[in-house]
């Protein structure tokens, strides 16, 4: 993978190596819509359910993923809201102050894989001097986080896409 070619089912198959054993998780693409859903009658496993084939959509999901506590892992998609893209600003900045942590660890991932990183505001209203003020929040998390304060399944995903990607980062 030291070509930095990066295809979405590439990710999967890290996750899995990771995580299938001790997690009884999968990561999965395809899906129009991100969600988790935990393990039930219905299925035996639990699935992280990426967009389609977006490489950055799966590293997103799965930073949500590392930070989900036991208890969150047992609820449909961790037990969180979505508000649509036309949040007014209380909404947003709660939506953020959830989104600033999978979103630091996904920066981080997505240097170990050396692919392009975009924060997700996910609100079309959003002025861009929130964005860049919001990008500069993520930044900031990263550097605290990495090395010593990263959740332990975030660390162990990130050493697997740094030795897959070859990346010192």
């Amino acid at each position: 993978m030291a070509d930095t070619i990066h295809l979405a089912h590439d990710l999967e198959l890290i996750f899995k190596r990771c995580f299938d054993d001790k997690f009884n998780t999968l990561l999965v693409g395809g899906a129009n819509e991100p969600l988790y859903q935990p393990a039930s009658v219905d299925h035996s496993f639990n699935t992280i359910f990426y967009r389609e084939d977006f490489f950055s959509s799966a590293l997103h999901e799965v930073a949500h993923w590392c930070i989900a506590s036991d208890k969150r892992r047992q609820l449909t998609d961790f037990g969180y809201w979505y508000d649509g893209d036309s949040r007014d600003t209380m909404q947003q900045a709660k939506f953020q102050s959830v989104e600033l942590v999978p979103q630091a660890i996904e920066l981080l991932f997505s240097r170990a894989c050396r692919y392009s990183f975009q924060v997700s505001i996910d609100n079309f209203c959003v002025e861009l001097i929130e964005i860049n003020r919001f990008e500069r929040q993520v930044e900031e998390k990263a550097n605290q986080l990495e090395p010593i304060n990263l959740p332990r399944r975030a660390n162990i995903f990130l050493t697997a896409l740094r030795s897959c990607y070859q990346s010192e980062v």
